[in-house]
């Protein structure tokens, strides 16, 4: 180590820094370049104690106290000093007390500090590196001022150690510390204040990027939905007549064997009367020929008599069912015949049809480009257009294996049933929206897929 200096006004500034130098050049560690730093400042300067201290993570702290090999930061005396220093860091300039009215610094926490440790002076220096605060010096006094010829030898002092000091606290420390510095100054640019629009850009970009690429989302096959039943009976006129009577309209819930609807019987039971008279008068005249023992009469009478039977049988069993009832508890789908009461009707007309909500199930049409997504016993959900807002869960139970040629393009037909009771509001023939999962996938490739699909068959790539 160099011969001490006698004094700062005999060698000059210079000379101070220069040996000031030359033994910190010889430091290898942070902390004991540090040591030699404050008590090299306190010994030439006539100070009573300096105190070095580095920004971290905007807040001072102290790493060394002259002539103080160590410290402990929870002592009040040197929050008091911290407090100090972080007075001159956030102004970004040299504060000293005491100072003249007019000169442009706040030094109130300097004032305190001088008067809790009755010192004469106070002075403190920032630490600069690449125009920014890095660090702080702070020199006490107890007998005397300090003169602005000092401040400025002080100043020059610090400015040509401010980068050796900083080097040996970010390299001389841990292995880790340089990458732990690097890493934390790559950060603050990422999320500094400047360049504000471009990082924004950049993190709207990374989110999208992480969104359409990274994050699966449930993908679902859609199609046009028709519910339909295969519960559905046609109530045909039994024979040719009259409607008498309309019990129920479409959309009415029957009961089995409930009456639905009434023909004219008025016809049939004249019918029937006459097929009686007449097979009873054949029957008389067969009777009377057994006692004339005209045989062959007799014969000719019963055939007769048997015919007219035959025909009162075929009356009475179109009287029997003049009544249409419902086969089962159901709907009424179809036979608003209200305004046909009186109407003549023909035999196998259809009057009414009748279905079993029970039994009712979708089936819907899938595009061919996606009936590869489409498996038996995968679920999926239905919309209705009459209630959109409801959503009914299902599952494919069929896949028809061949495609029908639609006027969009090929579709094949899926059977679903429903996963949940039948609602009173279901009809048969009522259309909607069905989305059928299909598993998961990034939003890049739901978006894209269709038109990629496309592209390949065009292009053939």
């Amino acid at each position: 180590m160099n011969k001490p200096i006698s004094s700062q006004q005999e060698k000059g500034a210079l000379v101070v820094a220069l040996e000031l130098m030359s033994q910190l050049n010889q430091e290898t560690r942070h902390l004991p370049a540090a040591v030699t730093f404050c008590n090299e400042l306190a010994f030439h300067f006539k100070c009573s104690r300096v105190a070095l201290a580095y920004l971290r993570d905007d807040l001072v702290e102290t790493v060394a106290i002259s002539h103080a090999t160590k410290f402990d930061r929870r002592l009040q005396t040197v929050r008091d000093l911290e407090m100090t220093m972080q007075e001159a860091a956030d102004q970004d300039c040299d504060v000293y007390w005491p100072c003249a009215p007019e000169v442009p610094m706040i030094s109130r926490e300097h004032e305190r500090y001088a008067r809790r440790c009755a010192a004469q002076s106070i002075c403190t220096l920032p630490l600069r590196a690449d125009d920014q605060v890095r660090g702080v010096v702070t020199l006490v006094r107890e007998d005397r001022v300090f003169f602005p010829a000092e401040i400025d030898a002080l100043r020059l002092i610090v400015d040509l150690a401010a980068r050796r000091l900083l080097d040996l606290d970010r390299y001389g420390n841990q292995w880790w510390r340089p990458f732990a510095e690097q890493g934390r100054d790559w950060l603050s640019r990422i999320v500094g204040p400047r360049h504000t629009w471009i990082k924004a850009t950049a993190f709207i970009g990374a989110i999208l990027a992480i969104l359409l690429f990274l994050i699966p989302f449930p993908y679902r096959v859609s199609g046009d939905a028709t519910l339909k039943t295969d519960a559905v009976v046609n109530l045909p006129a039994p024979f040719d007549g009259f409607i008498q009577s309309i019990d129920v309209i479409p959309g009415d819930d029957v009961q089995a064997n409930q009456l639905l609807a009434q023909l004219d019987p008025t016809e049939l039971k004249l019918k029937e009367e006459q097929a009686r008279a007449t097979m009873q008068h054949y029957q008389s005249q067969a009777q009377m020929a057994d006692g004339e023992n005209d045989v062959t009469q007799m014969h000719v009478y019963q055939a007769q008599a048997d015919e007219a039977n035959s025909e009162l049988h075929e009356t009475q069993y179109d009287l029997d069912h003049a009544q249409i009832c419902s086969p089962f508890a159901g709907i009424v789908v179809d036979g608003d015949l209200k305004d046909k009461v009186g109407s003549p009707v023909k035999q196998g007309d259809i009057l009414m049809k009748v279905t079993r909500l029970e039994d009712i199930y979708v089936e819907a049409d899938i595009a061919e480009e996606d009936i590869q997504d489409v498996h038996e016993g995968v679920s999926g959900q239905v919309r209705l257009a009459s209630r959109p807002a409801d959503i009914f869960p299902m599952k494919v139970i069929r896949v028809e294996p061949a495609a029908f040629a639609m006027s969009k393009g090929n579709v094949f037909r899926i059977r679903c049933q429903f996963q949940c009771p039948p609602a009173s509001w279901w009809r048969p023939g009522m259309t909607g929206l069905v989305k059928v999962d299909s598993g998961h996938a990034n939003l890049w490739f739901i978006f894209t897929h269709r038109a990629v699909d496309f592209l390949r068959l065009k292009l053939w790539f």
